[in-house]
């Protein structure tokens, strides 16, 4: 099978036929031609790490809050699995209840 070579439109490269498709789609082309494009891009996906990390450590330190509300509320009584309806671990109902929690949290756009 003959090599099919074609130019990137963007950035000139040449690059086989198949390939094109893939510079293109990822910005490979793009980065090259406009390094300024890759770091903006960079610091973007930090900053919203960055927004993301933060979200989860304040969800985070709110059900741990909870947590410690509860056995602390609970005192040094001893806890039964017969306390429940179901006839599990009251801390393993919270917990379950927590990240459930977690779940409905606004995530950060």
């Amino acid at each position: 099978m003959p090599y099919v070579s074609v130019n990137c439109p963007v950035c000139g490269l040449d690059l086989a036929a198949a390939s094109l498709k893939n510079n293109v789609v990822r910005q490979l082309c793009l980065n090259r031609k406009v390094p300024s494009l890759k770091v903006r891009l960079l610091q973007e996906a930090r900053a919203s790490k960055l927004a993301y990390d933060r979200w989860y450590a304040i969800a985070r330190r709110g059900v741990l809050e909870g947590l410690a509300l509860h056995i602390v509320q609970r005192g040094s009584e001893t806890v039964s699995t017969t306390d429940s309806p179901n006839g599990h671990h009251p801390s393993k109902v919270f917990l379950r209840r927590s990240r459930q929690h977690l779940n409905k949290v606004q995530r950060p756009q």
